[in-house]
């Protein structure tokens, strides 16, 4: 394997008020590499990159709107913001019911990998006993906290964590592990790392539904290892999911469309379930 060469740019002092401090135009990727070195530098990328971006712009963050960004979002946008999970919340819902029984949720223990602001998990708080908020973004986070208190919601915890550490982090064992739209924005050896960690989590007989991106119109990863303006994006092999099932004794019992991502775009739900041990 060749080790990987890597320039970084991390100019965050500077033009704050601007998308060049979140951009991979300002991650210059040589080369792909698996390699220890390269490994920790994407992950330290994915840490500056979306700390700064839900210090700066946590709604805009989420949800690519216009009317979302910090500078122009209103109280009215916000709870729009929020109202566009509602529909996540509810595949949520169906989903698993049809895999475990509708009865049987409000007994169960609910994770979301990349929470964010709590546009998911605060209506699946409604679904489940308890719920884990998880993401890289104290700040995000912070916002989670403050509307939960506002709208007394006592059954969500929040745990911020370190890419750069992922390697040694472990999470807690839950029913039921959810992620949306998060997972691509990972290089693929970090999103292997990032399934493999929540897989582990995942509970005898429970159920990981994760977001995944199979493809993407003009992705190079020979030169840039991006593809958007505003952070990276990457899509993810069915080998390494099939790979990373099999180490976890899981079980694939569904794929379908998420179509989250637009036109030309291949993501789809992959739903496994944790063989009883």
């Amino acid at each position: 394997m060749v080790i990987t060469s890597l320039t970084f740019q991390h100019d965050y002092d500077h033009h704050k008020n601007t998308f060049k401090k979140f951009v991979c135009p300002c991650i210059k990727f040589l080369q792909m590499s698996s390699s220890t070195a390269a490994q920790q530098e994407f992950a330290k990328v994915v840490n500056v990159v979306w700390q700064n971006l839900g210090k700066e712009d946590p709604y805009w963050g989420v949800m690519t709107h216009p009317a979302y960004k910090s500078d122009v979002i209103t109280d009215a946008e916000i709870e729009k913001f929020y109202q566009t999970g509602d529909l996540a919340v509810e595949t949520i819902r169906e989903r698993i019911a049809s895999y475990m029984g509708e009865t049987t949720l409000s007994s169960k223990t609910f994770m979301d990998y990349g929470s964010g602001c709590g546009r998911v998990i605060l209506g699946a708080s409604k679904l489940f006993k308890t719920c884990l908020a998880v993401d890289v973004s104290t700040d995000q986070l912070k916002l989670l906290e403050t509307r939960s208190s506002a709208l007394n919601v006592t059954n969500v915890k929040t745990l911020c964590v370190d890419m750069e550490q992922i390697d040694s982090m472990r999470l807690p064992e839950t029913d039921i592990i959810h992620s949306l739209m998060v997972l691509q924005h990972n290089p693929p050896s970090l999103c292997e790392k990032v399934i493999d960690l929540l897989l582990s989590a995942l509970a005898p007989n429970g159920i990981a539904m994760l977001h995944i991106l199979f493809h993407m119109p003009c992705y190079n990863p020979d030169s840039n290892f991006t593809h958007t303006k505003h952070f990276q994006l990457h899509p993810f092999g069915s080998n390494a999911l099939n790979r990373l099932r099999m180490k976890h004794k899981c079980e694939q019992i569904d794929c379908f469309p998420a179509n989250s991502c637009g036109e030309g775009y291949v993501d789809v739900y992959w739903v496994v379930r944790k063989t009883p041990q």
